[in-house]
């Protein structure tokens, strides 16, 4: 946890009404918070999750032929 540079994004998850934010902070660490819970990652980290989260999506889209 720091002090929070910039503010990312900000959403609810509609289905779980789940609160989700992700922040820049100083020494380059990103926060993602969802409710309760919080990741932090060095922003080579945040990437390769981002990536990873992104190519599970795109395979769940072709598995379920969305």
């Amino acid at each position: 946890m720091g002090i929070v540079e910039r503010l990312l994004a900000d959403f609810e998850l509609e289905d779980q009404s789940t609160e989700v934010q992700i922040e820049l902070n100083e020494k380059g660490r990103v926060d993602l918070h969802m409710d309760e819970l919080q990741l932090t990652f060095t922003e080579e980290e945040y990437r390769e999750f981002a990536e990873a989260v992104v190519e599970a999506g795109t395979s769940l889209k072709e598995m379920k032929d969305l």
